[in-house]
Order: C-alpha cells, then sequence, then structure tokens
C-alpha cells in the first residue's frame, strides 16, 4: 500500500488523474494539486466473480427482483458469494504481501488515490 508517484524525466512531467468525474490517466508537466499525482500500490486483484455478478444484475430488470425464480434466486446467491470470497481473497493476498519489498517483476496495480 506504499503511495508513489511516477515522473516521466524525459519529459518533465508526471502521470496524473483527475479521479472523480473523469477515469482518463494523462502526463501533466507541473504539480498543481500533489494528490491527482498520487496512486497507491496494491497487488494485483482478482475481479472474475465481480465482473460476472456485474454482468447477471445487468441483465436481470430490477423491476423484476421480486418475481424471479428460485433457480435465478440461486444462482444470484452463488455469484454474491462468489464476489465476496473473491474480495476476501484479495484483501487476505494484501495482507500477506504489506510489508514486503517490492520486486523486479511483481505484478501490481496502480490506485489513484484521490479516486
Amino acid at each position: 500500500g506504499d503511495i508513489v508517484t511516477l515522473k516521466f524525466l524525459k519529459h518533465a512531467s508526471y502521470l496524473s488523474a483527475e479521479g472523480i468525474v473523469v477515469e482518463d490517466v494523462y502526463v501533466s508537466p507541473s504539480l498543481k494539486s500533489f494528490e491527482e499525482h498520487q496512486f497507491q500500490i496494491y497487488v494485483q486483484r482478482q475481479y472474475s466473480a465481480t465482473n460476472e455478478l456485474e454482468e447477471f444484475l445487468s441483465r436481470i430488470d430490477p423491476e423484476d427482483m421480486s418475481s424471479i425464480d428460485q433457480g435465478t434466486k440461486n444462482h444470484l446467491d452463488a455469484l454474491t458469494k462468489g464476489k465476496e470470497n473473491e474480495s476476501a481473497l484479495n484483501k487476505s493476498v494484501m495482507k500477506g504481501k504489506t510489508g514486503n519489498i517490492l520486486s523486479f517483476g511483481d505484478t501490481v496495480q496502480l490506485l489513484h488515490v484521490k479516486s
């Protein structure tokens, strides 16, 4: 979970993101708002169960939730449990890696601090 700022020496600029309304990442020559340039290091997270649940929910009309059949409810419950397990696994892996030195070749994700 260290927080870093990435500077491009060749171009004298920094990796930046607005983080709230606009999701784009861009290169900025100035440090006007320092928190726009801060990213937190995370181990690579798993998202497959979360994505599967979101895709399933996008196919169901929210107004029809009370009238879905038992098989669909069971499937929804299983997907929800899968997402919870995935979240717990991500937290456990991050906790196990916290405090360890990052090594060349490690796969990480950067979370924009302001997002």
